[in-house]
Formats: C-alpha cells, structure tokens, sequence
C-alpha cells in the first residue's frame, strides 16, 4: 500500500491524519501513564517516543488544556476526557 493509499483510508476511517492519530494516542497514554504514576514526566514522555521533555509538556498542554506536571497533582481537572 502506497503512503497516499494509507493516508487517505485512515482519513476515510477516522477523520484524523496518521500523525494526527499517533500523536493523540501517544497523549492519551500518556495520561494513562501520569495518572497511574508510572514514572516521572521525562520518563513517560521517553516511554512514548518524545525525547524532548519540553516538546512533550507543550504538546500535552496544547491536547488537554492543562499542563503534565498540574494533571499529575490534579487528575480530575483534565477538560478533555481520556480514554485509553
């Protein structure tokens, strides 16, 4: 399957881009992972394939509203809701 092929059916299917997708799962996992404190924050975003510890606090700030570090003491106050 060609890479035009695969991203017009996974935009067919769920609306989102490849990248899209895997970025918002990493995030959701690793709210998953900040709730069950699994790590600390440079370990979870290392377990989800974002080296950069600021990248990830941005990026999870951007997708949720609140950032890594007050999810982590405040679970409850996230605005999006995270399955996963």
């Amino acid at each position: 399957m060609s890479r035009v092929h695969l991203y017009r059916k996974l935009k067919a299917l769920t609306g989102e881009s490849p990248s899209s997708l895997i970025h918002n799962r990493r995030m959701k996992v690793a709210a998953r992972l900040i709730r069950e404190k699994k790590g600390n924050l440079t370990e979870i975003a290392l377990s989800i394939g974002i080296s950069n510890p600021s990248y990830f606090s941005r990026s999870f700030r951007e997708h949720y509203g609140i950032s890594p570090r007050d999810f982590a003491d405040h679970p409850k106050r996230i605005r999006k809701a995270v399955t996963g």
